[in-house]
């Protein structure tokens, strides 16, 4: 057999969120707009409002009203979230899920010995919110489908009660550019004042924010506009904050067509949060769990050096991108091929699900298509016309060049069927 992995780097991706703040005139009505949505957070010394709406974009470009903005961190904590909502790599395995990866973080913080405090939620989940959109960004790279403009940004507001009590407002931005996720974070005390944060298509609800006295026929600023004259709207009470952001979230799918359905909320008051959410609202899955391996060279490793173990060995479970393989072996099944280049480099095959994308190459002699025990024939055909470069070997031509403990490192048995 070949020699240990002389070079290989793995990277484990889990999940996260993200908000953001305009400043901006305000806008004629009925924009027709394709992406957005708005993130309303009003804050003062009587509690704290987060108001989302429900619509999302599908793919095309058609809207649904239950999608899920609005989350709950954690008994005193929430969050909402706009920009990206769901991007996807090249195959429908790589779709990356902003809900999906709150959730994730919620339930490991369930599971998290101590207190950690606002700041510490805030940057936890946009750092790896951060992370896996940099992920997604390599992956939509190296196969050949950047990001685009809609798909750059994601913005999280967070709401909550600090370790000691005190009311908390914070803002995280991640912008990608180019590869790199750009990171803007902050957060302040609630002690009297009004505070807000928005993200989206907050044109509309900035501009009355900041100057309710220049929209004189609207009935509904007018308390807002009275009291931000006296005192900055410390005074206003909470159900005068929920009315304020129940308007402004109507005025914003009043203009924009991409803004609407049923709103989703979250009231903060003496200590307690209150969520209301529409019971419609599409459930987060679970993100899925992928090792990628980026801008690696693997020569004359054995297959063992690159490979993870999950409760379904038939998931993609190893994302490659501009793998360099050379005399070497990797393990297709669970493996997502993004522009590698293959020389002599043996693919062990069992069975299970694979992607090769058109910038890969194999290089001649392209080495061989190894297949283990569990591939059926038309699994076997399904892997010979991806990469007919290679040469095919059935598993029992390597019975007689291994070992039983060499076999199941090639071709391990399904998790539930553990070797006898």
């Amino acid at each position: 057999m070949r020699l240990p992995c002389k070079s290989c780097a793995a990277l484990i991706v889990i999940c996260a969120t993200i908000p953001a703040f305009c400043h901006a005139p305000a806008l004629p009505t009925s924009i027709e707009s394709s992406h957005g949505t708005i993130n309303i957070l009003l804050a003062n010394r009587s509690g704290m409002v987060l108001v989302t709406d429900s619509r999302g974009t599908l793919g095309d470009r058609t809207h649904n009203d239950q999608s899920a903005k609005l989350f709950e961190i954690d008994d005193n904590t929430v969050c909402s979230i706009a920009g990206l909502g769901v991007g996807g790599g090249p195959t429908w395995q790589l779709q990356f899920a902003t809900g999906g990866m709150i959730r994730s973080f919620r339930e490991w913080l369930a599971t998290y010995v101590g207190q950690l405090t606002f700041d510490q939620k805030l940057n936890i989940l946009t750092h790896a919110m951060a992370h896996r959109h940099e992920t997604l960004a390599e992956e939509r790279h190296y196969s050949g489908q950047d990001l685009q403009p809609n798909e750059r940004d994601i913005f999280i507001l967070l709401a909550g009660y600090d370790s000691d009590g005190t009311a908390k407002i914070g803002k995280a931005h991640i912008q990608m550019q180019g590869l790199s996720a750009h990171e803007e974070i902050s957060s302040e005390t609630v002690v009297g004042p009004l505070l807000y944060l928005t993200a989206g298509l907050d044109d509309t609800v900035q501009s009355r924010l900041a100057e309710p006295g220049a929209f004189p026929n609207e009935r509904e600023l007018t308390a807002y506009a009275q009291e931000k004259k006296k005192d900055g709207a410390a005074a206003l009470d909470i159900k005068q904050l929920e009315d304020l952001a129940d308007y402004l979230e109507s005025e914003a799918a009043h203009t924009y067509s991409s803004v609407g359905g049923p709103e989703q909320k979250a009231i903060f008051q003496a200590g307690k949060v209150i969520l209301s959410l529409p019971a419609n609202l599409t459930p987060t899955g679970q993100p899925r769990l992928f090792i990628t391996a980026t801008d690696i060279r693997i020569e004359g490793s054995s297959i063992n050096s690159i490979h993870v173990r999950t409760e379904n060995p038939t998931a993609l479970s190893v994302v490659y991108m501009d793998l360099k393989c050379h005399e070497s072996d990797v393990r297709l099944d669970g493996a997502i091929l993004l522009s590698a280049k293959l020389q002599e480099c043996d693919l062990y095959f069992n069975g299970g699900d694979f992607y090769r994308n058109p910038g890969t190459v194999l290089v001649s002699p392209g080495g061989h298509l190894v297949f283990g025990p569990s591939a059926t024939q038309e699994a076997q055909e399904r892997a010979q016309r991806a990469f007919p470069e290679l040469s095919p070997v059935s598993y029992e031509e390597l019975q007689h060049l291994m070992t039983k403990e060499m076999l199941q490192r090639y071709f391990p048995p399904p998790a539930d069927h553990p070797p006898q």
